[in-house]
């Protein structure tokens, strides 16, 4: 379960940041493809609260 949730943040990083480098530099179309995989990878791999985390573990 951890896993996920650092795959799943680290997914949200690495696209954050790819939005953030190409901002002035792709179409909107681009752009919104970028935004529909993140939607897809959180719903996934949701991120968990920390008390949701706790209780998966247990």
């Amino acid at each position: 379960m951890r896993t996920e949730l650092a795959m799943s943040a680290a997914l949200d990083a690495i696209l954050e940041e790819a939005l953030r480098l190409l901002d002035n530099d792709i179409s909107e179309e681009v752009r919104w493809g970028l935004e529909v995989i993140a939607s897809l990878a959180r719903y996934k791999h949701p991120i968990r609260t920390y008390e949701e985390e706790e209780e998966a573990i247990d």
